[in-house]
């Protein structure tokens, strides 16, 4: 079986586990912090409702 050439320095597989789901978090927090500034600015204008269902 052919595995792939692990040089020094290289991630583990946990370590590159960790940094995917810790990107992957970064990302869900921003998309929240967005959802809440655009309802701050239009949570009483006709698009509200579809804001909170985002949220």
């Amino acid at each position: 079986m052919n595995e792939p050439m692990h040089l020094p320095g290289d991630d583990t597989p946990a370590q590159r586990l960790a940094r995917i789901i810790r990107v992957d978090h970064a990302g869900e927090y921003g998309a929240r912090r967005i959802y809440e500034g655009q309802l701050a600015v239009l949570g009483r204008s006709d698009k509200a409702e579809l804001l909170r269902h985002m949220h």
